[in-house]
């Protein structure tokens, strides 16, 4: 039974592992490289490849994802090979093969955050990384956002028209950190890079004037 229950094990460690090793090279000099690295990680762990970060490439023979800055020297020989890829404006990435690696190169810090999620996306539905891709792509409007109205339906008691304090009692969502995490993590996904905070009036519950009390 024993040596039963250890061959299950072994077996099921090693379907976890099937895909192999692949060494993650990033700097993760910002905070949105870091989170872009974690995500793109997250899905090769889902998809069973075994994940190693570092932050200088390894052996040319071993399978790796280089991930950057495409004005960083990470991305010098690549770029010989595509030299379009200097022409990339604000947000744009592209994703690179040669040989056993992938470059995955931003023009700025969002480039590379939206280049690690097309990466995963295409991880997630091919099931495992692709042999040969060459991806460039850039954002057609600078501002992609979402709007989230911070007023209600009905006036609140003992208040008029736009009067609606932001407290927990009134928006108790506005206080849900979990939900916040949950929805700014939705933004990401759909590549959304603004967020409006929409009410008809400010006066009413944001901006308090010396010469206007009543205002509040």
């Amino acid at each position: 039974i024993k040596s039963t229950v250890v061959l299950i094990f072994a077996l099921s460690i090693i379907s976890c592992t099937q895909k192999g090793k692949v060494t993650l090279v990033a700097k993760q000099n910002s905070p949105r490289e870091k989170f872009a690295v974690e995500k793109l990680a997250g899905s090769l762990k889902e998809q069973g490849y075994e994940v190693v970060l570092s932050n200088q490439p390894v052996a040319e023979g071993e399978k790796q994802i280089v991930v950057g800055d495409l004005k960083s020297e990470l991305f010098i020989e690549i770029k010989k090979e595509y030299p379009s890829l200097d022409t990339l404006k604000k947000e744009g990435f592209s994703i690179e093969t040669s040989g056993k690696m992938i470059f995955v190169g931003g023009a700025d810090q969002s480039g590379i955050l939206y280049g690690c999620m097309e990466l995963a996306d295409r991880l997630k539905a091919g099931g495992q990384l692709p042999q040969a891709i060459h991806v460039a792509d850039q954002p057609q409007m600078v501002m992609r956002g979402t709007c989230i109205g911070l007023q209600k339906t009905v006036y609140l008691p003992g208040r008029t028209v736009y009067e609606y304090p932001y407290t927990p009692e009134n928006f108790p969502w506005f206080y849900d950190k979990a939900l916040w995490t949950k929805y700014l993590d939705m933004m990401v996904e759909n590549r959304y890079n603004a967020l409006y905070l929409w009410n008809g009036h400010p006066f009413a519950s944001l901006v308090k004037l010396k010469d206007y009390p009543y205002a509040v």
